[in-house]
């Protein structure tokens, strides 16, 4: 315990079995006994002053349907309590039979298009050139396009997307993006929703410029989890175009110029492969809400 404590990167040691560690007196070493509260209740707890401390938040994952975040109010410690999350299928899931292409400039060492569409946002894509001048494209504009699996080839209702971009490098992580649908075999001009063609795509939705909202002095893991984004009205396809619009330097003014006084240094962002780099580690494609069933259980908000 002490020694995993050391190592893991934010990590804050609270409990241990170690009779070393002392809680009070000049030689304290801190709170380290063997016991580690956690439930939100008894002396001195929180839970009844503010709603948000009444609540434990939780992450569900399953293969092919993807994660659903819910939250669970007022558990009391040694409480067992039943919960039903009913998933809606991710038509963007490898385990579906979804499968992923990307765009030709895509040719960077790092590139694993695969990642986005395996349920789990601890594997992450690099949508990256190889760092020459010839590759250094604009991060706005690059696509990833996802063939959706588990429909009929006629299609199927896509009303929400699960988006990504955790565990990203910092300033090239994922800031905001647009998602369009196509239905194969209906337009002429793009029979086969090839995601170079403009032709057949329709806008499911454009996400807000802070989709994934960095300030500084960096970006953190908090502004990167997966959140959910729902579109104005359920469109049916076969396949989504996922369209990156800027990552967290090219769309955060704050992350701009030079930020520090070393004159020897620039560290302006938007200098070099950060401005045609951009890291996703999910893209889920639902047609519906999950739903929970349990005692004070909902999804999250």
């Amino acid at each position: 315990m002490r020694s995993a404590a050391a190592v893991l990167a934010r990590s804050t040691q609270i409990a241990d079995t170690d009779p070393a560690t002392i809680n009070t007196g000049t030689a304290a070493t801190g709170n380290l006994d063997n016991t580690a509260p956690f439930v939100p209740n008894g002396a001195g707890s929180l839970a009844g002053k503010n709603d948000r401390w009444a609540y434990y938040n939780f992450t569900a994952v399953a293969p092919g349907y993807g994660m659903v975040r819910f939250r669970v109010k007022h558990l009391e410690g040694g409480e067992t309590r039943n919960i039903t999350i009913h998933f809606p299928t991710n038509y963007g899931s490898a385990t579906q039979g979804a499968t992923i292409t990307t765009d030709a400039p895509a040719t960077g060492t790092n590139v694993t298009p695969g990642n986005l569409i395996d349920d789990d946002e601890g594997t992450s894509n690099t949508q990256s050139c190889t760092p020459t001048a010839t590759c250094l494209v604009p991060v706005n504009g690059r696509w990833v396009v996802i063939k959706l699996g588990a429909i009929p080839a006629t299609g199927v209702g896509i009303k929400r997307l699960g988006v990504s971009a955790m565990f990203s490098t910092r300033f090239v992580g994922l800031r905001s993006f647009d998602a369009y649908v196509c239905r194969a075999g209906k337009v002429a001009a793009n029979l086969t929703c090839n995601g170079s063609i403009a032709e057949g795509w329709t806008l499911l939705l454009s996400a807000p410029s802070d989709s994934f909202p960095g300030v500084n002095p960096r970006p953190g893991t908090q502004d990167e989890s997966l959140r959910y984004f729902d579109a104005a009205k359920q469109i049916v396809g076969t396949h989504v175009k996922f369209v990156v619009t800027n990552n967290q330097c090219t769309g955060q003014p704050s992350f701009q110029g030079d930020q520090d006084l070393d004159p020897a240094n620039n560290s302006e962002c938007r200098v070099g492969i950060r401005r045609s780099e951009v890291h996703a580690a999910e893209v889920e494609v639902f047609g519906s809400k999950p739903t929970i069933d349990g005692v004070l259980a909902s999804p999250a908000p």
